[in-house]
């Protein structure tokens, strides 16, 4: 378990989660890029669903996974230079 940490960052989940995806999904695209270039009808939607999906689960955050409260004094401060400067 320790080793899918270390690979995957702490969203382990649903960064591995956005590996098989992006991984299932490539057949697809690769095979509708291959009828595009042979002008025949493509199924784009299924391919290009999978990589949004893969996106989007890569972007995602772990129900598990916590801020610390350094990361949140951090943030707290950047949001209040931001609002001083954007005054």
């Amino acid at each position: 378990m320790t080793w899918l940490i270390n690979a995957f960052g702490t969203n382990w989940k649903t960064n591995t989660a956005a590996a098989v995806v992006f991984v299932l999904s490539c057949p697809a695209f690769v095979g509708a890029l291959t009828d595009w270039a042979h002008h025949q009808p493509a199924d784009w939607r299924g391919a290009l669903a999978g990589i949004v999906i893969a996106v989007g689960l890569a972007a995602a955050k772990d129900n598990s996974t916590h801020s610390t409260t350094s990361e949140v004094e951090s943030a707290t401060y950047k949001a209040k230079e931001k609002r001083v400067v954007d005054l």
